[in-house]
């Protein structure tokens, strides 16, 4: 009978006062896009008391005009009200999402709330606040001749395709936002020309960041690819980060010229290539490529040229650097394994000059040759990181080998040179005459996309 009436008895809740508090004093989401619906943020909900409660309900104050929404227990709405136990000393979580229509401004805006949650007739509020931006989105389209301004962002859905014959026009400071399934392809051209001051960034659409905590991730994003029929596009102070492939570009060019110039430039954290080209041709200057799976590669031959650049990775928690996945800074190879046996070949000519290519690994700078066609690959005073011999059909003139360039902090990713560098005054004068930073160079310029500090 004890027993009985011991599991019969009724939990004696706190019907009276008492208080809750929340896990914070604010619930804060990060900038988001209009019309895109943002990460999950949840709070907390705690019952210091000694006793259980039954909450009245959790709503937003604004109710069902309000551009949020919250999720308690698996269910979902504006409000909820079905007496929600919490035990004594113990916490809830609430879930919360943002959906914000658009409006007709060009800069941020503040999106106001509260969450409003109600027991024994007493009600705890908590401030809810995120930032609405309004953007242009291009959702799996076929663009035909254009400009992105600066005014709004550019949100790319699902790729889009720079016709052929075309030309997208990036002007300075323009911000592009690319969605996880996203290439940007180009058939036609892409010209950037910005500044050190108002570069164009190319980056992932998750602006609210707390969905990574607050970390830039490799692999956010596909890419920039220059397919067959792109010609002459140019990339000018432009910034390219958390992709899986950088910059791909495919084919040579048909007129003598670089199917893609790329200058003042900064390709970093990709997740499988910085720069890939396949049979393409690339001219590279004054430019920074670190911390990606591989950061500059060829496959299938093709014209690469690169002047002034330095590039570098360390690896970190999200970047394996190792030279067993064959994931160092730079491999070239003339090949295409098309089975266990076959290969398709074409010729490769590469030529580097006042270049850094440095790393942790005892070989940061790999090639790969298969019989039946020609590599012409050559190093002017370059920096290397490479213990084995270089082959025979590698160049080199006057490199820096071995030697540790000396970065001002390679673990904040800060790729300056020091003044004690061997990598100082060991340039030929390429008549580039500033460097990544728009720092006058000298007659004896330092090897690398930065002169020393």
């Amino acid at each position: 009978m004890v027993l009985g009436f011991s599991s019969c008895k009724k939990e004696n809740y706190l019907n009276s006062g008492g208080k809750l508090v929340f896990s914070a004093d604010t619930l804060a989401f990060d900038t988001v896009f209009t019309a895109q619906g943002t990460a999950t943020r949840s709070i907390k909900i705690y019952n210091p008391q000694s006793q259980p409660v039954k909450i009245d309900r959790i709503n937003m104050r604004k109710g069902d005009a309000s551009f949020f929404r919250i999720n308690v227990n698996g269910v979902s709405g504006s409000s909820v009200s079905n007496n929600i136990e919490l035990a004594a000393n113990d916490s809830m979580y609430v879930f919360m999402t943002a959906k914000i229509d658009p409006t007709n401004a060009n800069n941020p805006f503040v999106i106001d709330e509260v969450l409003d949650v109600v027991m024994n007739s007493t009600t705890f509020s908590l401030p809810v606040q995120a930032y609405g931006q309004n953007a242009i989105y291009i959702t799996d389209s076929i663009l035909p001749t254009q400009t992105w301004t600066r005014d709004k962002p550019i949100v790319v859905i699902h790729s889009a395709l720079v016709d052929e014959g075309a030309t997208l026009t990036i002007d300075p400071g323009a911000r592009v936002y690319m969605h996880a399934d996203s290439w940007l392809y180009v058939n036609g051209t892409l010209s950037v020309n910005a500044s050190k001051s108002d570069s164009v960034i190319f980056q992932g659409d998750r602006i609210d960041r707390s969905y990574f905590d607050y970390l830039d991730l490799p692999g956010e994003w596909q890419g920039i690819r220059f397919l067959r029929n792109s010609v002459n596009s140019n990339l000018n102070y432009v910034i390219v980060k958390n992709a899986a492939i950088g910059v791909q570009v495919d084919s040579l060019s048909n007129n003598g010229n670089p199917k893609l110039s790329m200058k003042n430039s900064v390709v970093k954290n990709c997740s499988q290539f910085g720069v890939l080209s396949v049979t393409g041709d690339v001219y590279l200057e004054n430019s920074l490529v670190h911390t990606c799976g591989i950061n500059l590669s060829t496959i299938l031959g093709g014209k690469l040229k690169a002047q002034q650049c330095t590039f570098v990775t360390y690896g970190y928690e999200y970047m394996v650097h190792a030279e067993s996945n064959d994931n160092i800074v730079m491999f070239l190879q003339n090949y295409l394994k098309v089975t266990e046996t076959q290969y398709r070949v074409a010729d490769l000519s590469a030529a580097f000059a006042n270049c850094i290519f440095y790393g942790p690994l005892d070989n940061e700078v790999g090639f790969g040759q298969v019989n039946g066609s020609n590599m012409a690959i050559t190093f002017d005073n370059c920096l290397l990181k490479r213990t084995d011999a270089l082959p025979v059909y590698v160049t080199n003139n006057s490199a820096v080998m071995n030697q540790d360039p000396l970065f001002v902090d390679k673990d904040k990713f800060d790729f300056h040179i020091k003044p004690e560098s061997p990598a100082k005054d060991k340039g030929k004068n390429l008549n580039i005459n500033t460097d990544l930073d728009g720092k006058p160079r000298d007659s004896t310029p330092d090897i690398g996309c930065y002169e020393a500090q």
